[in-house]
């Protein structure tokens, strides 16, 4: 499976911001993709998707990232690829919290 990671802004993330969104994004999707057939996903990428968009990475090098959506996720041979577009997330301070 390959994650390939792009902002809504299309303003290049730094190198090591991207790896770790890359990671956690994976990971995320890995619990529930690796070892489902190729046929389930082909039938109904939808369930897929919804993971992870509009998912909260937070504290990813000090800033937190929302993934806004999932451009594309296909099935190369036996490989999922899979292209999320991710925004920063400015989380609500709110009187009385601790964030």
């Amino acid at each position: 499976m390959n994650v390939y990671v792009e902002t809504s802004d299309h303003a290049p993330l730094d190198k090591v911001t991207e790896s770790e969104l890359r990671k956690r994004i994976y990971n995320d999707l890995k619990k529930v993709v690796i070892g489902r057939k190729i046929s389930d996903f082909a039938e109904s990428p939808e369930p897929y998707e919804k993971i992870l968009v509009d998912k909260p990475y937070l504290n990813v090098l000090d800033k937190d990232y929302m993934v806004q959506s999932v451009k594309w996720m296909f099935i190369a041979q036996t490989e999922l690829k899979i292209w999320v577009t991710v925004k920063e997330w400015k989380r609500i301070v709110t009187p009385g919290s601790t964030s």
